[in-house]
């Protein structure tokens, strides 16, 4: 994707999906483990790429 020419000027950028991506893939590992704290921030982060995700659908 960073190269090709269809993607020239995506939405959300990469960038944004990569930084959303690497807030929750660590939380979703401390939630697998359990907790409720981990969990709930695991369900917090899920959001942002949720959110960038329906600009593209737009």
């Amino acid at each position: 994707m960073k190269e090709s020419a269809a993607y020239v000027h995506p939405k959300p950028t990469l960038e944004g999906m990569e930084a959303a991506y690497a807030d929750y893939q660590p939380k979703a590992v401390e939630a697998a483990m359990g907790g409720r704290v981990y969990t709930t921030a695991e369900r917090e982060s899920k959001r942002r790429p949720a959110g960038l995700s329906v600009v593209v659908g737009a």
